[in-house]
């Protein structure tokens, strides 16, 4: 009878115990458990439905067995889940590194955010950022383009806004326009374009003389245009001129340009001349410059002058 007691003592111990665990419950053969058994069995056990929200265990790599969330189609097979989505992520093209990949894979999102900085190693030559939307919202963004400091939130590498005329009166000294463009460095295909307008001022005098305008790269000039100033004719005139610079190395310069004025022709003629600058490559200094235009004449006669109302520059390329 004692025997018999105690056998009954050990079935019911290890039935209890293994029926607790997450895997055999212990049954042993001719075995048929109670009730209570049988619900303490499933109790221990993860429900499954194919296409609901269920949760599966797993390893979590740190020596830690949890239960994650899934949702989509899971198979079973040989107690092995094979699943293609966990929390909308596919397992079939990992999101990141790490579930199931050693590369790393496209995240999809309708949200990113991030509390520190988003590095991209993407070589040169391929945008870092690839945006879909014709209008971006994106502020506080530094980088550089083409060499050249940029932000998102100001325009770098453009230069204008002059708020009064700069007079430029009877000198053969090329004087600034009142505008430039700082830190402006040579590479081959870069270009940049300057843009100005003004009056011209032109006394009664029977001397030949010239208008001219340069851009000059530092203190190098580069190509100019000169047009002629009708003599012995007092008037005032418009012009205006467009010049193109293009890089075709760090050291040199590729100059383009046109004048349009009505100062070498009777103004009540209501002729407009065009002039072009004779296109040439000029040597420059290499690294950071600043581009300038400059106004100058032929000969000094006094109280001619270069009335120059707006110059904008800028680096297009």
């Amino acid at each position: 009878m004692k025997k018999m007691l105690i056998a009954t003592l050990l079935i019911l111990v290890n039935s209890f115990a293994f029926a607790s665990s997450n895997s055999n419950p212990g049954l042993y053969y001719g075995q048929v458990p109670t009730a209570g058994q049988w619900n303490s069995y499933f109790s221990t056990k993860l429900d499954y439905v194919p296409g609901a929200a269920n949760t599966v265990p797993y390893w979590d790599g740190a020596g830690t067995f949890i239960n994650a969330a899934i949702s989509g189609d899971c198979t079973s097979t040989a107690n092995i889940f094979t699943c293609l989505t966990l929390n909308g992520y596919s397992f079939a093209s990992p999101p990141l590194s790490g579930y199931g990949s050693t590369t790393p894979e496209p995240v999809f999102a309708t949200t990113l955010s991030a509390t520190g900085q988003i590095t991209s190693t993407v070589s040169t030559g391929s945008a870092p950022f690839v945006v879909a939307s014709a209008t971006p919202s994106i502020m506080n963004i530094t980088g550089t383009v083409n060499g050249n400091a940029a932000t998102a939130t100001v325009l770098a590498n453009v230069a204008g806004g002059l708020t009064s005329n700069t007079t430029i009166n009877d000198t053969v000294t090329y004087t600034t326009g009142g505008i430039t463009l700082a830190s402006q460095t040579a590479a081959a295909g870069s270009v940049w374009r300057i843009q100005a307008l003004g009056t011209f001022v032109g006394v009664s005098s029977a001397t030949t003389r010239n208008m001219e305008v340069a851009a000059f790269w530092g203190s190098t000039q580069l190509t100019a245009i000169l047009s002629p100033v009708l003599i012995s004719a007092a008037q005032t005139t418009d012009w205006s001129v467009d010049f193109y610079l293009t890089a075709s190395s760090t050291t040199a310069v590729w100059t383009t340009g046109q004048l349009g004025t009505e100062a070498n022709t009777a103004l009540a003629s209501n002729l407009w001349s065009v002039v072009n600058a004779i296109p040439g490559s000029t040597t420059v200094s290499s690294g950071a410059q600043t581009l300038d235009l400059r106004f100058a004449m032929s000969t000094a006669v006094a109280t001619d002058q270069w009335v120059v109302q707006q110059v904008t520059m800028e680096r297009i390329k």
